[in-house]
């Protein structure tokens, strides 16, 4: 091979690295936006709704225990007290239910003491920075994903 030859190779193996790289850097920054995307809107709406969380155990289902609830505040409200359990599949469950369901009541279910309980919250409209329907929503129904969708049921 003449040496010509192998520089203009070296050149096109370098542009498909360095594309490569960039094209890696740009889903990771996507991803890093998207997650914080994410964490920005849960703060909004939990702030908003009246409740604080914590998941103190991992398992089949997440589990949240409820660390404070605003008086006055929809959750407050619904009937939402401080060391009630909600279990969902997923901590996108809840959030998707509340911020694709502003203007309604749902129930969410918890467990107060041993008493299973499903208590109906009147969800408020909610002033959100971000717009639910930027963001990917996996929902989760038992072993299975059901829905992917990158917008709520009134935005497709």
């Amino acid at each position: 091979m003449k040496p010509e030859s192998n520089e203009k190779s070296g050149r096109k193996t370098l542009r498909w690295m360095l594309a490569l790289t960039i094209g890696f850097c740009c889903l990771v920054a996507a991803f890093f936006i998207e997650v914080t995307m994410h964490l920005i809107l849960q703060a909004q709406v939990s702030s908003q709704m009246g409740f604080s969380y914590a998941t103190p155990y991992e398992g089949r289902d997440e589990v949240f225990v409820i660390t404070r609830v605003v008086p006055g505040k929809p959750a407050h409200s619904g009937g939402l007290r401080a060391g009630d359990y909600v279990r969902f599949r997923s901590v996108d469950n809840l959030y998707h239910l509340l911020v694709f369901n502003q203007g309604k009541t749902v129930s969410i279910p918890i467990q107060r003491g041993r008493r299973r309980l499903g208590i109906q919250v009147r969800v408020s409209e909610l002033k959100l920075l971000i717009r639910p329907h930027w963001l990917w929503w996996t929902i989760l129904d038992g072993d299975r994903v059901y829905a992917t969708t990158r917008w709520g049921p009134d935005d497709r």
